[in-house]
């Protein structure tokens, strides 16, 4: 609504800006008029003994037409105020209005002749406001009463035929210019309204050219353009400027999980807080997604000291953005990954610099995210790489390259009463990639969704194929935060087993203690869907990702998976080996069945 009523305040602004710029266009071409026709009248006149007040009347017109001159040309050169101009325009008019008014009071002559000529100037004058005047409002009418009244006045009072006639055609008239004056400001009116649409629609296609909707920043075009400019000055001027790639850190996951409406709110937060930090003359721009820009022109001299300070506002950008959010009803926090790059550096240009700075915030990814780092020329190699896998990624989703095998989990007998399915990639068809190498990639590109689809899929046909063999064995999927917390994934995994014919007690879904703990209430609620539906649950990497005795009781889990970590160097009397037992004593007490990882040997 806040909205909505200042672009109608702009509109009113604009309309009389229009209106006030149409009236001062004609307003020295009037006072020439003003002039020139005075001057006829004088010249006229003047051999009329009797007017003894005709060198008044005419230098109370000049004095008239001097002060709309004065007026006019003072717009020219500074339009801003609005009002006041608006103002100055009328009285200089109508102090011309009233040196025409006065001149059937001072100069009206004795014959005939004369007098008609002098109704004819005056009618003549007030006419050509409809013309001149016709942008201001009710100016026609008011200036056609000012300046015919005296005459009309004196047509009266004399009493001849023709002063009477003259009298009823002047009165026609005033009616005729005044209500062709009204027409005439309509008209210019509506020319303005439909010339201002025209210039706020270039203005608005212009900005969103420029301008990204959602945040009202700078987009990548307009950033890249003064990112050069900034260039090019650093050049000329020998400055250390700096350029920072700013990423928000799982913000996926906040889309998915509380919808785009608290992630749109999240982002002109970040937005609003960025703007703040910065000077008037840095730029911030998004970039898409969860990506923001900034351009700091002329941080120092020395490329140390430009270094250093730019690491210092990095860190106020990155607790600026990590304080608390309320967003979509929400209070949520979100840390940012810092991507650095000093310019000038030797003859790249921006579109290069953009990219050094986006390997640099790479490299805060893999450090842990929520820092950053500083580009060098290795992280170039490294972005490269993770263009070339996300491009091979994408290729092997339509070539189904996406392969799942299978680690037994046995008893203390020996006996297979379950698998793990774990994703490998036969790149090209011949070499076999672990996920270490790709996982982490197909996360930050969004390409996690369709490697999940592909592994479910396997998984299902496998199921049925391991069924015919022993029915005692299930099948568990490690599923990713992201996927998880997708809208309708527990919808998904429900049409699934209904589509493959597999019964829900066979598959079983790990999702790890870190992930569960994030958002409780969440996990928790879609648990409760799939298990009423018979899918069962385990927790993996357990150990590692703090949670509470009294959370881990409320989670509808079957199985725990004591994370490697306690497991490859246990040994009796250790710490870790009483850990291990206090685990697996709780679970028994709870009836979850219990998982060491990390047992084989080869």
């Amino acid at each position: 609504m806040t909205k909505s009523i200042s672009n109608n305040i702009e509109q009113i602004s604009d309309l009389h800006s229009g209106l006030l710029e149409r009236a001062y266009q004609p307003m020295i071409f009037a006072a020439l008029t003003s002039v020139i026709v005075g001057s006829l009248v004088y010249y006229t006149l003047s051999p009329d003994r009797t007017l003894s007040h005709l060198e008044l009347w005419f230098g109370l017109l000049m004095f008239a037409a001097l002060s709309r001159l004065i007026v006019a040309v003072w717009y020219k050169f500074s339009p801003s105020d609005i009002l006041q101009f608006s103002v100055l325009w009328y009285v200089a008019t109508f102090l011309n209005a009233g040196a025409w008014a006065s001149a059937p009071l001072l100069i009206w002559p004795e014959s005939a002749p004369h007098q008609s000529f002098l109704a004819l100037v005056l009618a003549g004058m007030s006419g050509g406001t409809i013309g001149t005047l016709s942008a201001m409002p009710m100016a026609v009418p008011l200036y056609v009463i000012t300046c015919m009244t005296p005459l009309l006045w004196r047509l009266s009072v004399a009493h001849t035929e023709t002063s009477n006639s003259m009298l009823a055609l002047g009165m026609v008239y005033v009616l005729w210019v005044t209500l062709a004056g009204l027409r005439a400001h309509r008209l210019v009116r509506e020319s303005v309204v439909v010339s201002n649409q025209r210039v706020r629609a270039e203005q608005t296609v212009e900005h969103q050219a420029l301008y990204d909707d959602l945040t009202d920043l700078p987009n990548r075009r307009l950033f890249l353009e003064r990112l050069q400019e900034a260039l090019d000055s650093s050049k000329r001027d020998g400055e250390y400027g700096t350029l920072m790639f700013i990423d928000l850190d799982n913000f996926k996951r906040i889309n998915d999980s509380l919808g785009h409406q608290a992630g749109d709110e999240l982002l002109n937060w970040v937005a609003t807080r960025l703007r703040l930090r910065l000077r008037d003359s840095d730029t911030i721009a998004r970039l898409g997604g969860d990506e923001f820009a900034v351009v700091i022109p002329s941080v120092a001299s020395g490329l140390d000291k430009s270094l250093l300070q730019t690491e210092k506002i990095a860190d106020s950008l990155r607790r600026a953005i990590a304080s608390p959010i309320v967003a979509g009803g929400y209070e949520m926090q979100v840390s940012a990954s810092v991507g650095i790059v000093s310019f000038p550096r030797g003859e790249e240009d921006a579109l290069e610099l953009l990219k050094h700075a986006d390997s640099a915030m790479y490299a805060a990814k893999r450090a842990g995210r929520n820092c950053s780092r500083v580009f060098n020329q290795a992280m170039d190699e490294k972005s490269r790489h993770r263009i070339k896998t996300e491009l091979a990624i994408r290729n092997a989703l339509d070539r189904r390259e996406f392969l799942t095998f299978y680690q037994p989990q046995v008893d203390q007998q020996g006996t297979v009463f379950g698998l793990e399915a774990l994703v490998r990639w036969r790149r090209n068809g011949t070499d076999l990639v672990g996920p270490s190498e790709f996982l982490s990639i197909a996360e930050d590109s969004g390409l996690m969704k369709g490697i999940q689809e592909q592994v479910m899929d396997n998984v299902m046909k496998d199921i049925q194929r391991i069924t015919s063999i022993s029915d005692a064995i299930s099948v568990s999927v490690n599923v990713g935060v992201n996927e998880f917390y997708r809208p309708g994934f527990s919808e998904n995994i429900i049409n699934l087993l209904n589509e493959s014919g597999v019964a829900p007690h066979k598959l079983c879904i790990e999702i790890t203690e870190s992930m569960a703990m994030q958002r409780l209430n969440t996990v928790i609620d879609v648990m409760n869907e799939l298990r009423e539906f018979g899918v069962r649950f385990a927790i993996d990497d357990f150990g590692t990702g703090y949670s509470s005795l009294v959370h881990l009781k409320t989670l509808p889990i079957d199985t725990l998976k004591i994370d490697r970590s306690f497991i490859s160097d246990i040994k009796e009397g250790t710490t870790d080996a009483e850990i291990v037992k206090a685990i697996i004593a709780m679970t028994n007490q709870m009836g979850i069945r219990t998982i060491a990882e990390g047992v084989e040997s080869q």
